[in-house]
């Protein structure tokens, strides 16, 4: 079952994460047989995942203390990035739900401090969330100030990294997750930007990289989940069917 697979691979590069001047990562996203993890139409989500490996998924989520994904993922999807109790399936399921699920605390790579204060991981007000956001400029405009205040409002803390790209100093915000807010371990799910921006990195930023293949193909509207231009190559990945579904569990070069 889902647990029994991803727990002791979890378990296994955790105990061989050695930088622990950053959280242990792990990148997990779903993608289509054509390489794509969206529709450029948001009106009609995509449904990519099967009930099995949705449920890998979630047992991720709950070994894990945080789960990153950018704005634009925020925005489009308004994800709950929860725990659902009844998809952690394992043989001894005793073991697994005998308490309350835990949540990892929602971390958004937001360069312009896009997300709402109704969004769906504001309004569940079951855990603190981090907004990481940066301004080019030397003075905030007013309607950044303005977006900072209604954040902060409902309780969400900004790391303001001022003056720096997101996406090119995601070493220096893994730092500051472990150092300030206790992160030791983090899920990171999307969007493409991040997920091309972490698999530039490779193994300085990701210790395991677990990718859930469906079968189908997306076509010309399709999302790529690696929109960069680093080739990446996976040395000794491992394969297991859930249900449908193909899921990929390898480090990264």
């Amino acid at each position: 079952l889902e647990m029994d697979f991803i727990k002791p691979v979890f378990d296994a590069a955790l105990a061989a994460h050695t930088d622990h001047t950053r959280p242990f990562s792990v990148l997990t996203f779903a993608q289509s047989l054509d390489g794509c993890i969206g529709s450029a139409d948001n009106s009609q989500p995509l449904r990519l995942s099967g009930t099995e490996s949705m449920s890998l998924t979630h047992s991720l989520r709950h070994l894990c203390d945080g789960i990153l994904v950018g704005s634009g993922t925020l925005v489009n999807d308004n994800p709950r990035l929860n725990v659902r109790p009844e998809l952690l399936v394992s043989s001894d399921s005793t073991a697994v739900l005998s308490s309350a699920p835990s949540h990892p605390r929602p971390i958004i790579l937001d360069s312009n401090l896009r997300t709402p204060p109704t969004a769906n991981i504001v309004l569940l007000k079951n855990r603190p969330i981090i907004v990481c956001s940066f301004n080019p400029s030397s003075t905030h405009s007013s309607d950044i100030l303005k977006r900072q205040s209604d954040l902060e409002a409902v309780d969400v803390q900004i790391l303001n990294l001022e003056g720096v790209s997101l996406h090119d100093n995601i070493p220096r915000i893994l730092t500051t997750l472990k150092s300030v807010y206790n992160i030791n371990s983090l899920m990171i799910e999307g969007g493409s930007r991040v997920i091309s921006s972490f698999l530039t990195l490779g193994s300085n930023a990701v210790d395991l990289l677990v990718v859930t293949v469906a079968p189908m193909f997306v076509g010309i509207n399709g999302v790529k989940a690696n929109d960069g231009n680093s080739i990446v190559t996976l040395s000794d990945p491992t394969y297991k069917q859930f249900g449908r579904d193909m899921v990929l569990v390898s480090k990264l070069p």
